[in-house]
């Protein structure tokens, strides 16, 4: 795996699938009745989130999506199997409201039988954003009430995993291809990005949504000189797993089990050399190292047998 030492440039390329600040629609009328892309839940339902000028990030239109109105849209992606995207979005929740969103697998509008969920996330009226990756429930991120809240979903379907970012904070990472209902194997794909207005009390659901945009990345990280490589052994490790850190000086090790939660953590600033991580005292099973030195994020499976 390429990764960045002290003399790399950051290369990111992007490509703007799909970008959307609601400007061009008309307040009052439902977003899915004017836009290609935008559909309600499912076909027959009368769920159409409202173009509004309550709030705006950018502009003057949002779309609001109100749990009194049932409104439930869902921005359909055609379906990825390959390739790196990020879906990003800005997401304001009155005070004393909740809010939800999801990304999933699969979808069909005409059809209930085709969903497969890979990620919810939940919004509190106490102002706790949390999670639901593998059917696990994680932790927990502060979000603010009354302001524009920075939401972004990573997918990487070329290494199947996910990674939710909370106003440029990194709330979690997990492996994307599970099916969220079960922890099951399900599909490594990219449906759809769905805004439900609901919340984890099931009754104050009504926030803002603007600025959504859909990017591919290739995530490259080019070096001027040496490329470095991060690499595991043994894998499967029993006892201690060794990462190969060189070229990642001030390297943040994690290792993040499936649900999301770290199960270990620690910071090094040597830009070379072997690191031990003690795994004897983890369950067996599939965890992930994350490598970060601040330009570079690496992610690689690791599989604990004792």
């Amino acid at each position: 795996m390429a990764g960045a030492c002290a003399f790399a440039l950051s290369i990111n390329a992007q490509t703007v699938l799909y970008s959307d600040d609601f400007e061009s629609y008309t307040a009052g009328s439902g977003i899915a009745e004017q836009a290609d892309d935008w559909y309600v839940w499912n076909e027959g339902l009368d769920v159409d989130g409202e173009v509004s000028t309550d709030y705006a990030a950018s502009g003057s239109n949002s779309v609001l999506l109100d749990q009194g109105n049932g409104d439930d849209i869902v921005y359909d992606l055609g379906g990825y199997t390959s390739g790196k995207y990020d879906v990003e979005f800005k997401m304001l929740i009155p005070t004393g409201s909740e809010g939800y969103f999801n990304l999933m697998h699969s979808w069909e509008y005409t059809s209930t039988n085709a969903y497969e969920w890979a990620v919810d996330v939940y919004f509190s009226t106490g102002g706790d954003m949390t999670w639901t990756t593998g059917s696990f429930d994680g932790g927990a991120l502060s979000f603010a009430h009354d302001e524009w809240n920075d939401m972004k979903v990573a997918v990487d379907l070329d290494n199947d995993m996910g990674y939710l970012y909370l106003n440029g904070e990194l709330a979690t990472s997990f492996q994307w291809s599970l099916n969220n209902a079960d922890g099951s194997a399900g599909l490594n794909q990219l449906q759809v990005v769905n805004f439900f207005a609901f919340g984890p009390d099931q009754a104050n659901g009504l926030y803002y949504l603007d600025d959504f945009t859909v990017t591919e990345t290739t995530g490259l990280s080019v070096n001027v000189s040496d490329t470095p490589t991060v690499a595991i052994y043994p894998n499967p490790a029993t006892d201690i797993a060794k990462i190969d850190i060189t070229g990642m000086s001030n390297a943040q090790v994690r290792v993040i089990a499936l649900d999301g939660r770290i199960a270990k953590s620690a910071s090094y600033s040597a830009s070379t050399g072997i690191v031990d991580v003690n795994v004897s005292d983890l369950n067996d099973g599939i965890y992930f190292i994350e490598v970060n030195n601040g330009l570079t994020t690496l992610t690689q499976r690791l599989v604990v047998s004792h």
